[in-house]
Parts: structure tokens; C-alpha cells; sequence
């Protein structure tokens, strides 16, 4: 039996697609791709068509996008969580004040006060327990003679005539009488020898003596 020929119009063997190699790095084989002119499934035996992704590229793969998951459950509203307890405006409590600090001056002014009432009556009893000196206050008569009686009037004389003493001057009279409010002298004799005129008289009642008058002494 012949060989079947070649049919009719194909005008002997078919044309041979035309293919160009590319070189892998890394690989033994090198790539063979048809040309973009080549017709479909022309391709000779042993010829695998190339595929532009399938070439492999130096870039890492990226990482698969994740899918979210979906679940029918509905979702819990419970939590492990301590939840903190709700506090109101109107219920909180008002922060605690701090203590005033008191003022020291009310205290200052007490004890200076207390201070000076105890000066005061301190001095009025030391006032009460000491005699008041003595004070004339006028001279009976005014004009008087050596050897003559004359009464002096006034307060704190004493009552004890032998502790009052009456000064004419430097000399000393002697009190016949004495009360507290007044007393009699005798003008001293020896003031004769004196010039007549003005003579200094002051009364002195236990170590204390008194303001002074004057008297006229007559010859």
C-alpha cells in the first residue's frame, strides 16, 4: 500500500512556524516561543506553545489577601471585662474641704488684753495697799507770828498727831492735832530771828511728804 500524498492545494509539506528561544537564568533548556505571526495550532511536534505568566520572575509571590470569614452565630454581647460602674454627676460626693487654718491674731489680742488687765490690777493693788501721800490744800491763818497755832486743811494728814510732822521751813513744828483731813501746828519759835516774809510749809505723813504752801510770817 502507497503512502497517502499530500492533499490537494497543500502544496507539498506544511510551512514551518517560525520560533525564537529565550534563555532562563538558571535553567539547562532554554524557552522556545512561536512568534506572534505563527497561525494557531501550528506549532511542530515537540514545540510547547509559550505562555507569558508562566515564565518565572526574580519578585517574590504575593501574599494571598485574606478572606474575611462569615459565621451565622449572632454576635455576643457578653465580655470578660469588669465593667466599670456608671457614676453620676448628682451622685458623687463633693470633695472634702481642707481645714481652714485659724487665724493667730484673735488669740494675740486676748492674751494682750488678759496681759494688761493684770497690769492694771496688779498696780491698783499695790496702789491700794500703799498710803496716798499727803496734800495740803490751804494754810489757816496765812500770816501767822513765831509761837502761834495754825490749822492746815487738806487730805491723807494721818490720824496720829506724834507720827505727822509739819516743816516751817527747816524747822520743825510741833502737831497738837491731826485727823485726815486736817491738823494744828505751832508756828516754831525760833523763826523769830528769821526776817519777815514768805516761809515754806510741807507736811509729811510716814516717810512721805507733801506738796508745798507758803505762808506770811508776821514779826
Amino acid at each position: 500500500m502507497s503512502a497517502p500524498g499530500p492533499k490537494d492545494g497543500d502544496g507539498g509539506s506544511p510551512p514551518k512556524p517560525k520560533t525564537h528561544e529565550i534563555h532562563i537564568p538558571g535553567e539547562k533548556d532554554p524557552l522556545v516561543v512561536l512568534d506572534a505571526d505563527a497561525p494557531q495550532g501550528s506549532a511542530g511536534k515537540g514545540e510547547v506553545p509559550a505562555i507569558i505568566d508562566d515564565i518565572p520572575s526574580d519578585k517574590p509571590a504575593a501574599a494571598p489577601r485574606p478572606h474575611a470569614e462569615y459565621t451565622t452565630e449572632p454576635p455576643s454581647i457578653a465580655s470578660d471585662r469588669v465593667r466599670e460602674p456608671v457614676e453620676f454627676p448628682w451622685a458623687v460626693a463633693p470633695p472634702a474641704k481642707r481645714p481652714s487654718r485659724r487665724s493667730p491674731w484673735p488669740r494675740r489680742v486676748l492674751l494682750v488684753t488678759v496681759g494688761a488687765l493684770l497690769a492694771l490690777g496688779a498696780w491698783a493693788g499695790l496702789a491700794a495697799l500703799r498710803p496716798h501721800p499727803p496734800v495740803i490744800t490751804s494754810i489757816v491763818p496765812a500770816k501767822a507770828e513765831p509761837g502761834q497755832t495754825v490749822t492746815i486743811a487738806g487730805s491723807a494728814l494721818g490720824s496720829n498727831a506724834a507720827e505727822t510732822v509739819v516743816r516751817f521751813g527747816d524747822r520743825r513744828g510741833p502737831v497738837t492735832s491731826a485727823t485726815e483731813s486736817s491738823l494744828a501746828a505751832t508756828v516754831p519759835a525760833d523763826l523769830a530771828n528769821l526776817p519777815a516774809g514768805d516761809i515754806r510749809v510741807v507736811v509729811e505723813v510716814g516717810g512721805r511728804s507733801s506738796n508745798a504752801l507758803f505762808m506770811s510770817l508776821a514779826r
